[in-house]
């Protein structure tokens, strides 16, 4: 079987892929040094002019509303509470890993004794093509609407019928082509204590089928790192259909290089796709 290989470029437009069907040949390790050379004093280039172009405070603003999944929370029990962000015309937030620079949602939760929370829960993300600096760049992120969600989890010896407060202080980076602003909101939801766990019907659909990322139930991974590069084969269980357009992966922890294209192949219920390694992680 002939492979096609798929060079994937994400725009924000409706526009979404540019497929060409050249082969990939590596560079040598010398032609691979004088690239990276090249990539730092862009990317020195890229950081000193977003500094000087930041602002920090004014200009539009997101709206910020919190959700509580439940009423009432049973001892032991987990439930979630959802962040709408909305963001102005033309403006994004960020995803864990921005891409290149960024500062994502983060909480500092303030919980009665014995509650614990868990770290963001990301939606899945958008590769934002914007211009920083001058620079053509690719960002993760969100635009318009977006929800991140929390797990928010009850202790084991929990008293029915008191008033519990969930409180805690939201921070996060908005920008636009041109400048960026930190915002925050305050979080401050009463749910009780009780001896079952009450739905709240109220907020019930921005916990319905969350676009988040799933658990690949059936699936098998490998990862080859080679010279500065990963490729990835990721092997779908029988049944599920794989589309080839639209195929990109973000990664969490910035060990791909986001500012390089990504190639994938499709053979049958293989997933081969290949990445540039991000040399500062």
């Amino acid at each position: 079987m002939v492979l096609k290989r798929h060079r994937a470029i994400f725009r924000p437009s409706s526009e979404n892929i540019v497929e060409e069907n050249d082969g990939l040949v590596p560079p040598t390790a010398n032609q691979y040094l004088a690239m990276m050379q090249r990539s730092l004093i862009l990317l020195l280039t890229f950081f000193f002019s977003s500094l000087a172009n930041a602002q920090f405070g004014g200009g539009d603003k997101s709206t910020f509303k919190a959700v509580s999944q439940v009423t009432g929370i049973a001892p032991g029990e987990t439930f979630k509470i959802a962040l709408q962000l909305n963001h102005p015309d033309h403006w994004h937030s960020y995803y864990v890993n921005p891409g290149i620079l960024g500062t994502s949602m983060k909480v500092d939760w303030e919980l009665p004794d014995g509650f614990t929370a868990s770290e963001t829960i990301f939606a899945i993300p958008r590769a934002i093509e914007t211009k920083s600096g001058g620079l053509d760049t690719v960002l993760y992120g969100y635009e318009g609407e977006v929800v991140f969600y929390y797990e928010i989890t009850a202790p084991n010896e929990l008293a029915p019928g008191k008033d519990l407060t969930i409180s805690g202080k939201a921070g996060w980076q908005i920008c636009d082509e041109g400048s960026c602003v930190q915002e925050s909101g305050e979080i401050s939801l009463v749910i009780k204590s009780a001896a079952v766990t009450v739905p709240d019907a109220a907020g019930a659909a921005v916990f319905e089928n969350p676009p988040i990322a799933k658990p690949a139930d059936g699936w098998t991974f490998e990862v080859v790192e080679d010279e500065g590069s990963f490729s990835l084969t990721a092997t779908a269980p029988d049944g599920v259909s794989i589309q080839e357009d639209g195929i990109y992966f973000f990664s969490s922890d910035q060990q791909v290089d986001s500012q390089s294209l990504q190639d994938a192949e499709v053979d049958g219920q293989m997933i081969i796709a290949y990445f540039d390694r991000n040399f500062g992680n």
